[in-house]
């Protein structure tokens, strides 16, 4: 790199804020269409968001009504911080979506300026470079302020011990408000405290301006983390966490496990560019230090650095090979606390590494060469890398080419929210306990059900316990969801073999058997509606009876859901339904959504002696109640037709209008029985039996192979 052109520096920049525009884009070109990581995120943040803004932010012991009416104070707005303030008073995507461009600010420009620090500006291309790389790091979105604001509380450190204005001391105190407890805020006190012992000893003096910080920061702490601390010391439950039966893991595996592949929740994605480049450094570095035995402010910072990574990797891989079981067991609030997550400083130490590296490169005339293209493939592997939580780019290219879509989910797909309110709609909801199979139940949180189960790492072991008689059933037979369950029981599912609850575009096609405990269901939970996404084979046996279905066109979590109510089994089909109207000449059917319709039969001729009509007459059977349709699903032609007398002789094309329900299916309602609102959904076969003709598909703009239409009518 050429740092004597001019022109380096304004390419840098070009690129550095390119790169950083291109990150934001998807969030703000697509909107909620944007594909979004499920796991650890949108499966339990935003639906955690969504009651704190029923309950309120600073409500503790309010019954939250989900999940068996648990409190405020075990959700996940554990504190006051700049993310909970986001998504308490914005909507959830908009809060989303500025979380993470304040991560993106904090986390690029703490950086420069802690680099600016270390290594003056004589090398600024690096530096910005290097911070653009750590600013896009892919991270745990509950966290990513968190992780983003580490440079910036060495920066404040630094500040304060090197006399800076008292305001610094005023930013000590709000900087937890930026850091959340679990992940950075308590391990910040840590160094601090330690980086304070080491200022005193280099100078021979007590350091009480850092020491007045610290406890300005450890009080900040608590303030803005209230909850945690509130439900640590003062509810005093028996926690599940505090249950964890966990196997240990190997110390040699867990260390290169952290040091060298780094670990998803906050990725350093520095296994194939950034660790081989310091790893050789480093023997550069011990070489020169043998030879001259002389040390650089570039050699001091990447020494320092490294060895931290590996401190930091070291204790992670020992908490998860239970060495510190002993230090928890004597001191009790320690209990369930993961010293593993110090891992997520591995970052700042990492790329500050890798920017002394390369520095160094700089001062060999063949080595220099190479640098920018280090920069570049590290660049382009952090953002074409599949990395969870990684998925602005992925989400630009999802919407650029359908095949790559896979079974990822759009923001708007996951939580549908217009689907639910129909469904809520439909039934009639009125905060009745409900759960969910084959999905995310948070999905149902979020869209205002009472969900008796959902994702919830900390509560009481009670409640545990409790769920756990729910579904005992299927642990009994089921050996490796009860190890799931048992060791941790974050997610209080109904879980079922055959159909999972992770998020998938296939169809469940065959019926599942759902083992619960329906006596707990009803007496324990208050349990009213079960949705689901497969039939359930036991229906009957659990109590349950069927009552009516519906369709949906492409909902994320399946075909089907079945709603338990009083002694009926409401069954929702979300496939294919149409807004727009099909032409055809002969039948109009104009329906409202509740079943108030109208028939009009223009005058039809007769065609190889049988008149042409849809709805086939009944009037000599004694099965159907009605001359033009039967409802009970008894007579020989309902038998055919999945409950509607349809001739299967000659079928017809016909328009339908009024239907709210999205595109790519038909809403049939019920034309003789106005009164009692009835309205169904006509099955994908029957469908293949009215529509033969291709135009409907023309005059609808519906791909009928995309659609799925013609494998679901074989």
């Amino acid at each position: 790199m050429r740092l004597k052109n001019k022109n380096v520096l304004f390419f840098t920049k070009l690129i550095v804020f390119g790169a950083l525009f291109m990150m934001i884009l998807p969030f703000i070109l697509f909107g909620e269409n944007n594909y979004i990581t499920v796991h650890d995120n949108l499966d339990q943040f935003p639906p955690f968001w969504s009651i704190a803004k029923k309950v309120g932010l600073f409500s503790f012991d309010v019954s939250t009504g989900v999940m068996d009416n648990t409190p405020a104070v075990y959700f996940g707005w554990g504190g006051f911080t700049i993310q909970n303030f986001a998504y308490y008073l914005l909507p959830a995507y908009v809060a989303y979506v500025l979380t993470y461009l304040i991560s993106l600010l904090v986390g690029f420009f703490s950086m420069y300026k802690l680099q600016c620090i270390l290594f003056g500006k004589e090398h600024r291309e690096i530096l910005l470079f290097t911070s653009l790389l750590f600013a896009i790091l892919p991270v745990i979105p509950a966290w990513s302020i968190s992780v983003a604001s580490i440079p910036l509380a060495c920066i404040v450190f630094y500040h304060i011990y090197k006399g800076g204005s008292k305001w610094w001391l005023l930013a000590a105190l709000f900087l937890p408000f930026l850091m959340e407890f679990h992940c950075s805020a308590l391990f910040a006190c840590g160094f601090w405290l330690a980086g304070m012992v080491i200022a005193s000893i280099k100078s021979k003096r007590f350091h009480s301006t850092l020491f007045v910080a610290f406890l300005l920061l450890c009080i900040g702490v608590v303030i803005f983390n209230f909850k945690l601390f509130y439900m640590q010391f003062a509810v005093g439950e028996d926690l599940n966490r505090n249950h964890f039966i966990i196997e240990p893991i190997n110390i040699a595996i867990g260390l290169y496990h952290y040091f060298v592949e780094g670990f998803y929740h906050a990725s350093t994605i520095q296994k194939y560019v950034v660790f081989p480049v310091c790893f050789i450094t480093c023997c550069y570095v011990a070489w020169q230090w043998i030879r001259n035995k002389t040390v650089t402010k570039e050699q001091s910072v990447f020494f320092i650095c490294g060895t931290m990574a590996f401190i930091c990797s070291f204790v992670a891989a020992a908490d998860e090979a239970f060495w510190f079981d002993d230090l928890k067991n004597l001191i009790s609030a320690l209990d369930g606390f993961s010293f593993a997550r110090l891992f997520v400083f591995n970052r700042l130490f990492w790329y500050v590494a890798f920017s002394a590296s390369l520095m160094m490169c700089l001062r060999n005339r063949y080595l220099k060469r190479i640098v920018p293209f280090i920069l570049i493939v590290q660049l382009g592997y952090i953002m074409l890398s599949r990395t969870t939580y990684n998925d602005s780019i992925y989400s630009l290219a999802a919407n650029t080419i359908p095949s790559l879509k896979k079974d990822h989910l759009t923001w708007k797909e996951f939580y549908d929210e217009a689907l639910f309110t129909k469904i809520k709609k439909d039934i009639n909801y009125k905060g009745e306990p409900v759960a969910a199979v084959g999905y995310h139940e948070m999905i149902l949180m979020y869209n205002g059900f009472n969900c008796i189960g959902g994702y919830l790492s900390c509560y009481p072991y009670k409640d545990m316990l409790k769920y756990r008689r729910l579904i005992e059933p299927q642990l009994n037979v089921n050996e490796e969801i009860r190890h799931y369950y048992d060791i941790w029981g974050g997610r209080r599912y109904l879980y079922c073999e055959g159909v999972d609850y992770q998020p998938t575009r296939k169809k469940c096609e065959q019926s599942v058997e759902l083992l619960i405990n329906a006596d707990v269901f009803r007496n324990e939970f208050g349990g009213k509606y079960i949705l689901s996404r497969a039939k359930l084979s036991n229906a009957a046996d659990l109590g349950f009876d069927f009552v009516c279905y519906h369709r949906q066109h492409i909902f994320p979590i399946g075909k089907q859901h079945y709603c338990h109510g009083e002694g009926y089994l409401v069954i929702f089909y979300f496939k294919y339904a149409v807004r727009t109207s099909a032409y055809f000449n002969e039948i109009i059917v104009d329906g409202s959504q509740y079943g108030e319709a109208t028939a009009k039969t223009e005058q039809l001729e007769e065609r190889n002696g049988r008149p042409p009509f849809l709805f086939q007459q009944q009037t000599d059977n004694g099965t159907c109640r009605n001359e033009q349709t039967c409802h009970d699903g008894e007579c020989d032609e309902c038998r055919k037709t999945d409950g509607l007398a349809i001739s299967p002789y000659q079928p017809f094309p016909f328009v339908l209008d009024g239907t709210e329900y999205g595109e790519g299916g038909i809403l049939y309602t019920s034309v003789n029985q106005a009164d009692t609102h009835i309205a169904h959904f006509v099955s994908l076969r029957i469908i293949s039996q009215l529509f033969l003709r291709k135009q409907f598909a023309d005059d609808n703009g519906i791909d009928i192979q995309e659609a799925g239409i013609d494998k679901a009518c074989q």
